[in-house]
């Protein structure tokens, strides 16, 4: 019984939810403790990714901190050579703001600091493609950052309805 109402539940999303858009290029901004985990699974998933920092310092230590991470799971036999250089080879490293105008979704992992995101935002709309997606790591709830681009408001991916299971024994 709670398996067929949870088919019938499932299926009437499906006519409520808009279409996810489609991307095959990531662009991470930020490649601090969240932000390399972030470009990291992504590369993982097959996605190309764009690794953005300003200074090449950083983009050089969270290059390092992908590689660690990579290394590990290469030493456990979690992945072979072949996916480890794989995924190095689908990142393309950069410090250059113009390489970011490539990808289709921008996620932006930089550190909570208002001025530094509306900046960020501001020259965001100035590269990206109109369609492009963004999203936030943003911790705090004030999201003022992202309110009035100079370009246009990012655009928002629908959000997926939750679904909770609970098993019962």
């Amino acid at each position: 019984m709670i398996a067929s109402r949870f088919a019938r539940s499932t299926r009437s999303l499906s006519t409520i939810s808009p279409p996810v858009p489609k991307f095959d290029t990531v662009a991470c901004i930020g490649l601090g403790l969240m932000g390399h985990g972030i470009a990291q699974v992504s590369a993982q998933s097959g996605f190309k990714v764009v690794a953005f920092e300003q200074e090449q310092r950083f983009l050089d230590s969270g290059r390092s901190r992908i590689e660690g991470s990579l290394g590990k799971m290469l030493k456990r036999e979690k992945i072979s050579q072949d996916q480890y250089d794989g995924i190095m080879n689908g990142i393309t490293w950069t410090t250059d703001f113009a390489d970011l105008a490539t990808a289709d979704l921008h996620v932006e992992a930089v550190i909570e600091n208002m001025d530094l995101k509306k900046q960020l935002y501001g020259e965001l709309a100035a590269v990206a493609k109109p369609e492009v997606s963004e999203r936030s790591r943003q911790a705090r709830a004030d999201k003022s950052a992202r309110s009035n681009p100079p370009r246009r408001p990012p655009n928002q991916l629908p959000r997926p309805p939750l679904l909770v299971l609970t098993i019962l024994v």
